[in-house]
């Protein structure tokens, strides 16, 4: 969440934010496959999702780590 917090205030482009961009793709791509009844795209596009958001979850772990000491 601090890392996170972080990151948001200085919206540096670099891989947590193509892995939130991909996604944000992702989950797009659910509503829509489940909006369409088409299971297996959806649920692809789910679990695609969910394992992006872990790995934005650990990038935004180790923007924290590396950033807490300049919150000033």
């Amino acid at each position: 969440m601090l890392g996170e917090e972080m990151w948001v205030s200085k919206r540096p482009l670099d891989a947590a934010m193509a892995v939130n961009a991909l996604a944000s793709a992702f989950g797009i791509g659910a509503v829509v496959a489940s909006i369409r009844k088409w299971p297996l795209p959806a649920a692809l596009c789910t679990v695609s999702e969910v394992a992006l958001l872990l790995v934005y979850w650990r990038l935004m772990v180790e923007y924290y780590e590396e950033h807490r000491n300049d919150r000033g």
